[in-house]
């Protein structure tokens, strides 16, 4: 497969620049530089630059240039040729508001997706104040700004100071208006400045505000005199040379940039310098080089991705995953009327031909594992007043209804032919054979009416669960059955499969072969996420760690039963989104993750998308067809992990910020690494190794003196020395060996949890294994049978602060003055910590054990207080000298060694 050229227009100068200007720039061009975005390997680079000369006077451009591997997808922006370097890029920036430091960095990162904001406090703020500390001293000439979200921005006062104490307000620079003013602004800066603190103060005359929203990003420069042009230094040159242009005036010549070396897959930065005279630029295209196709992938393929467009199917298939989870496989789209279904894309308004994408997919080798989504028309349960775009989410008046759908589905796609009389298609075709595994609608957690996938119950749900599965496996009892892929990996979200009951004592889980979840960790780096935007969820343990406790409550409950991660991945634009470079990172990164902590499989969302909204822009390839750099990252893992058996074992690394992990593929071990952010170092001897970056290049290396790392995987193999390796295993298995006896030990602890002001199901806390928190509402007094409640009456009321993502942390009971909640507890040591919102700053005070009480200092809003308390058995009570809000409580047993 040859890619496309791909014209990249750089405009240079528009226009002549007189002599005496500022820049000193007399020579002006207009240059066009095409250059393949993709090629396969073996071949080699032929670009061409086209100058054109916009001046009368005749001109020589000298052309420099370099192909550099890039192996951490070189970030550097070129000066611009007028303006210079954006000096804000990188410099330090803080952000305040109150007289408080409230963020840092934001606005001088570079990244398009951070800002700052201050917090929600109704009609509160005033102004805010952002600062920029240059440096040193530099003669401003240009100030622009990259919006962000301009609807809780207003004015803008923009001070300068030499030394950050003594501001001067830039008089052009004062009362900007920036409401709704989207995308780059600049400033109308009249001339120099000079600088090395910019203040920028934002504020609505005045008016109180609940919220300040600022810039996500801002540009300093002080023009293009001082820079070095010369050629970024990325990574090994595979390729460079240098030729001189000659242009007429107002003409234009072509210059050839070529490399006759044959290129390897991986990912190549092309730069390119020219020079006229005085006048200097730097151009920059970025070349990936696709790796060599799988010679097959099977249903034993660990990787997959989300998708609906079986024309994909060959890139899919030269991706080197085995699975596609397909999106479309909607009851509306096949069933126009009752007893009717047509899967030839006949069905209008959609006309999906589910036959022919199938085919597709099967002619490319392609496992396919589709959701039956969606409620058809006729049989839509929603009340009369709800809009037709939102009808098909609501369950079916009769879940058998949904079940003829699934057994239409599988008996058509399964293995086992059937007798026409069975099937309501015209022509009674079954048993092709396209599909083994059918998951059973997608996110039913989501139950927004407004926009999630599942306007219904849990209950209804499990229903409807139950029916599909006995209906799939009646058409064909070798198919496999997952449940709807929950939005979330808590496994809180997960639970009710093991604890609801059908009628006949029977358990959802028992109609499920697989387990199907969803992971999103949005901006957030995914080692260190605590939250799932997707899912609205957010807690206190990272993902790694909810990946294990999934995996564990999938070892007590069903033993054996795949995992399967059926959507992650990353926007590069939009609301939640990164931007391509942090997508080719992060992607990779999650999909490890997921498998080193007891994921069977991970399928990536999704083939295709770059529009800037949620998830619509997190495909592998853009909407015109290019390949983002993600894609040639996931090929990579795909193929330097393809066999890799069970889990991962994580290795123990001197720096935090670093990851290890050791993979085993039969007698290989297989090491990777990376930094969570930034850069840093693996100092482990390895010796000679062969090492492979996350676009695909490989190389030989010594590693005695360690490896540079940075926020793109490493896949390192073949090792001289794997004795360092052998130690570093031994010592992660002690150290693992030594959490499960904690936590074996930990299972037998007591412990009492209390959940404050709602009946939210499913919340637990892992005490060596999941313990269930106990819902407490107001109205719940203390009794001595009970164990547990409020005295002397029960409190004031329930609270539920329903935009708060942790459900421990949103729901509450308000607790009034000379009120307390009280609890028993048996006679141990014992570590508390409670949830509270006290009103104002507060006590709170704990009578009740060893030793007299005990009084805690907790401030104003949401906090936690912790203590140690020694219990004789009698009750314990909590009280706080001010009204507060009790969220949640934690006791837990402390053992004798902690």
């Amino acid at each position: 497969m040859r890619s496309r050229l791909h014209s990249l227009g750089i405009v240079l100068l528009a226009a002549a620049i007189a002599a005496g200007s500022e820049s000193g720039l007399q020579t002006a061009f207009q240059s066009l530089l095409t250059a393949p975005d993709r090629m396969e390997p073996g071949e080699r680079l032929a670009a061409k630059l086209v100058l054109t000369n916009t001046s009368d006077a005749s001109a020589t451009c000298e052309v420099s240039y370099s192909l550099q591997v890039d192996s951490a997808m070189f970030g550097g922006e070129p000066p611009d040729p007028l303006f210079g370097s954006d000096h804000a890029l990188g410099a330090r920036s803080w952000t305040e508001a109150d007289g408080k430091t409230i963020e840092e960095g934001s606005l001088t990162d570079g990244k398009d997706y951070t800002d700052a904001e201050t917090p929600w406090v109704r009609d509160h703020f005033s102004e805010a104040f952002q600062y920029v500390d240059l440096g040193h001293t530099r003669k401003i000439t240009r100030i622009s700004y990259l919006s962000g979200d301009a609807n809780h921005s207003w004015k803008l006062d923009v001070a300068a100071s030499p030394d950050g104490q003594a501001y001067t307000p830039v008089p052009e620079l004062q009362g900007i208006d920036t409401f709704k003013k989207w995308g780059t602004v600049v400033l109308p800066l009249r001339g120099p400045v000079e600088a090395r603190y910019l203040r920028l103060r934002h504020h609505h005359d005045g008016a109180k505000e609940s919220i300040i929203r600022m810039p996500c990003r801002l540009s300093v420069y002080d023009g293009a005199d001082d820079e070095s042009w010369d050629l970024p230094a990325v990574g090994e040159i595979v390729g460079q040379g240098r030729t001189v242009v000659e242009i007429g005036g107002r003409s234009s010549n072509t210059a050839a940039l070529t490399v006759d070396r044959p290129l390897a897959p991986g990912a190549y930065l092309l730069a390119v310098r020219l020079e006229s005279g005085q006048w200097r630029q730097l151009v920059y295209h970025r070349v990936l080089v696709l790796p060599k196709a799988l010679e097959k992938v099977t249903a034993e393929s660990r990787f997959g991705i989300n998708g609906a467009n079986g024309d994909f199917a060959p890139l899919i298939r030269r991706l080197g995953v085995g699975w596609v989870r397909f999106e479309n496989l909607k009851w509306p789209f096949v069933s126009p009327e009752p007893g009717v279904y047509r899967f030839d894309g006949t069905v209008k308004p959609w006309v999906v031909n589910h036959d022919a994408i199938f085919k597709a997919y099967a002619d490319a080798g392609l496992n396919v594992l589709p959701f039956l989504f969606m409620t058809a028309g006729y049989a839509s349960s929603a009340p009369t007043d709800v809009e037709t775009n939102r009808r098909s989410f609501y369950p079916p008046k009769d879940p058998q209804q949904f079940a003829e759908f699934a057994f239409q589905v599988a008996a058509r796609y399964g293995t086992r032919p059937h007798e026409p009389s069975l099937l309501k298609t015209a022509d009674g075709v079954s048993g092709l054979g396209y599909l083994r595994v059918y998951e059973i609608w997608n996110e039913p957690n989501l139950t927004d009416p407004g926009w999630g996938p599942w306007v219904g119950t849990r209950e209804q749900y499990l229903e409807l669960l139950r029916a599909a599965a006995e209906a799939v496996k009646r058409a064909d009892p070798s198919a496999k059955v997952t449940n709807a892929g929950y939005a979330g990996i808590q496994v809180k979200t997960v639970d009710p499969l093991q604890t609801h009951t059908y009628a006949d004592g029977k358990r959802p889980l028992d109609f499920v072969d697989i387990l199907n979840v969803h992971f999103y960790s949005g901006r957030t780096a995914p080692e260190i996420a605590t939250d799932d935007f997707n899912a609205n969820q957010s807690g206190e343990t990272t993902a790694e760690e909810d990946f294990r406790r999934l995996a564990a409550w999938r070892d007590r409950n069903k033993p054996g039963m795949p995992i399967w991660l059926t959507e992650t991945g990353y926007d590069s634009a939009g609301p939640y989104g990164t931007d391509e470079r942090t997508q080719a990172a992060r992607l990779p990164r999650v999909v490890m993750l997921a498998l080193a902590n007891g994921m069977d499989k991970v399928f990536v969302y999704r083939e295709s998308g770059s529009q800037p909204s949620m998830h619509a822009a997190s495909g592998l390839l853009r909407d015109d067809g290019a390949m983002k750099p993600s894609w040639l990252t996931y090929a990579t893992l795909v193929r330097q992990l393809d066999g890799v058996e069970g889990r991962a074992t994580r290795l123990p690394c001197k720096d935090d910020n670093c990851r290890l992990y050791a993979w085993q593929s039969g007698a290989q071990t297989i090491l990777t690494a990376w930094t969570v952010e930034g850069d840093s170092r693996l100092d482990v001897n390895l010796g000679h190794a062969t090492v492979t970056d996350a676009f695909g290049h490989e190389r030989r290396m010594d590693l005695s003196s360690g490896l540079p790392l940075s926020i793109f995987p490493v896949y390192i193999r073949d090792f001289a020395e794997p004795q360092a390796v052998e130690a570093l295993l031994g010592q992660a298995r002690a150290e693992e060996a030594q959490r499960q006896e904690q936590r074996r030990r930990l299972a037998q602890a007591e412990a009492y949890l209390f959940n404050f002001g709602g009946e939210v199901p499913g919340v637990t806390l892992d005490v060596g294994r999941e313990r269930p928190y106990q819902a407490v509402l107001a109205a719940d007094v203390y009794t001595e049978e009970k164990g547990f409640g409020f005295s002397p009456g029960p409190a004031a009321e329930n609270q539920d602060r329903a935009w708060i993502r942790s459900d421990l942390d949103r729901t509450a009971c308000k607790l009034m003055k000379g009120h307390e909640f009280r609890f028993r507890a048996k006679a141990a040591r014992y570590i508390l910590r409670l949830g509270v919102s006290p009103y104002g700053d507060a006590r709170v005070t704990i009578r009740g054990a060893a030793g007299g009480d005990k009084i805690l200092d907790a401030a104003k809003g949401d906090a936690v207080v912790e203590t140690t308390l020694d219990t004789t058995g009698a009750p314990l009570s909590i009280s706080v000298d001010n009204y507060a809000n009790l969220r949640w409580l934690a006791v837990v047993e402390q053992l004798s060694d902690e």
